[in-house]
């Protein structure tokens, strides 16, 4: 079955797949951005600089106003990254299709 494309109101082709379930983007499509794609390990590396740079993890935290328990267990591998720290460093969690 194949999709059935129409333009929304930006002018983007997006349709439903074959099963209904899925939206599909046209390969045409403008939809998206340019980025830069960061893995969990790269964005700790960014934190790990940050620190760096405010001079110590109190000194972040207390900049960015995130709890310090948090960012040293970030960088010490025993906690994932969390929004507060995505959003003190500037980025934002996204989805991405591989």
């Amino acid at each position: 079955m194949s999709s059935d494309f129409q333009s929304n109101a930006h002018g983007k082709r997006l349709g439903w797949g074959g099963d209904s379930k899925r939206l599909t983007i046209a390969p045409s499509s403008d939809l998206g951005r340019n980025a830069f794609v960061f893995d969990e390990d790269e964005v700790v590396h960014l934190l790990r600089d940050a620190v760096d740079r405010e001079g110590s993890q109190i000194a972040f935290a207390d900049h960015f106003g995130v709890d310090r328990a948090n960012v040293s267990a970030v960088l010490n591998g025993r906690r994932r990254i969390n929004g507060s720290l995505v959003k003190a460093l500037g980025l934002r969690k996204v989805y991405v299709v591989e």
